[in-house]
């Protein structure tokens, strides 16, 4: 809606363009963050499942806009059925309370009962009744599964598409289109290992830990977003807040090991970089975007139009 409101008023602009995005980054942490609030699961691994559903297809969604100059949303996507869903489950949470998503109400039909193992049934959670030996799951579990399948096949869906438009195009991208990859996968693979270890990071310091995460996520697909506004190449061994996220897990083996506070220390410490690193970037990109084109950052109109009046 705000793409069309720009058009419509005809004042859309590369800096719209980063503002929209970039805002979105930010509130794709945000927004995980309030779902666990409304799906009741707290402060743990869960929250987990809705940064994999936001970040993950996020960045990759950029990824592809940038290397294939378009953006092509799936029937189902994040910007508008994602959000429409969101508004809905937390309207219904308001009325049944948090614990309807974590009541095990839905049982799985026979011929799931027979094809699931014990294995699965134990990483799902599946609970069993005593009375009918039926198994039943909550309906957070249903929506994780749907979820992370959906998420997974758009992920696949939007890699392959950036690999053929590569192969097509006859260009010598396939190598840095990989090395796009690395910052999220690094980043990711090191904040779930992260929480999944320490002891403190979600249950201690949950707030400096979800900081943390947002900053690093908004600088890594706000790069993509500038370079494919600017028409620039990508540099993606240059994430160093990324690469920085693989010292917690080993701050919280550390700690373990030696009884030491330096996981303490040590996310304070990249919490208040990755903030400060994330907002200067956001500043001198908003300052030098809008010097270049003449326009105000938050007013409508030229910078020009306002001093001819003058």
């Amino acid at each position: 809606m705000d793409g069309k409101q720009a058009r419509r008023t005809n004042s859309s602009s590369p800096l719209g363009l980063l503002f929209d995005h970039g805002c979105d980054a930010i509130n794709t942490g945000l927004l995980s963050v309030s779902m666990s609030s409304v799906f009741g699961t707290g402060w743990n691994i869960k929250l987990f499942l809705s940064f994999y559903i936001g970040f993950v297809t996020f960045y990759i969604q950029t990824w592809e806009e940038y290397y294939t100059g378009a953006m092509i949303l799936p029937i189902l996507n994040g910007p508008s059925d994602g959000l429409f869903l969101i508004s809905i489950f937390s309207f219904f949470t308001s009325f049944v309370g948090s614990q309807y998503w974590q009541n095990p109400s839905i049982e799985l039909p026979l011929q799931l009962n027979d094809i699931c193992n014990d294995k699965c049934r134990e990483f799902l959670n599946i609970t069993t009744n005593s009375y009918n030996n039926n198994y039943y799951i909550s309906p957070f579990q249903l929506i994780v599964v749907v979820g992370v399948f959906w998420a997974t096949v758009i992920i696949v869906s939007q890699v392959s598409a950036v690999f053929r438009m590569i192969k097509k195009s006859n260009r010598k991208d396939l190598v840095n289109a990989i090395l796009d990859l690395l910052p999220i996968t690094s980043f990711f693979l090191s904040i779930f290992i992260w929480c999944n270890i320490s002891s403190i990071a979600l249950t201690n310091y949950p707030f400096i830990a979800t900081a943390y995460i947002c900053a690093v996520f908004t600088e890594i697909v706000v790069h993509v977003m500038l370079m494919h506004v600017t028409k620039d190449k990508t540099k993606p061994l240059h994430r160093y807040l990324a690469y920085l996220t693989i010292l917690l897990p080993i701050g919280s083996i550390i700690d373990k090991s030696y009884n030491l506070q330096f996981e303490l220390v040590l996310i304070v410490s990249l919490s208040i970089i990755a903030v400060f690193v994330t907002s200067l970037l956001i500043y001198k990109i908003c300052k030098e975007v809008s010097e270049a084109l003449g326009i105000y950052i938050l007013v409508l109109g030229k910078r020009y139009q306002s001093s001819k009046l003058k």
